[in-house]
């Protein structure tokens, strides 16, 4: 970043935004409005948050997956060694 643009400054130039204060806060500024109908507001989307009964139903699913192979892998495990003993 300091070859390309030299360094903050240099990016703070060519965005053409004050270092320390950042883009005017004056609503009605013009640059801001520039800004804005350019980029979009700068805002994060709002996500639709998850149901109760579904975070305890993916919690009881990860549960039961990591029993399910703990006993896979004793079984597999226990399935070879045994096979492998025996004298047939």
């Amino acid at each position: 970043m300091n070859e390309e643009f030299g360094g903050i400054e240099g990016l703070c130039a060519k965005m053409g935004v004050d270092p320390i204060k950042g883009l005017p806060s004056d609503v009605t500024s013009p640059e801001l409005a520039k800004r804005r109908e350019k980029y979009g507001p700068n805002t994060i989307p709002s996500t639709k948050a998850k149901p109760f009964w579904r975070l305890l139903f993916d919690a009881i699913k990860v549960f039961f997956w990591r029993v399910f192979n703990i006993f896979k892998n004793i079984f597999w495990r226990g399935l070879f060694t045994h096979s492998f003993l025996l004298d047939y």
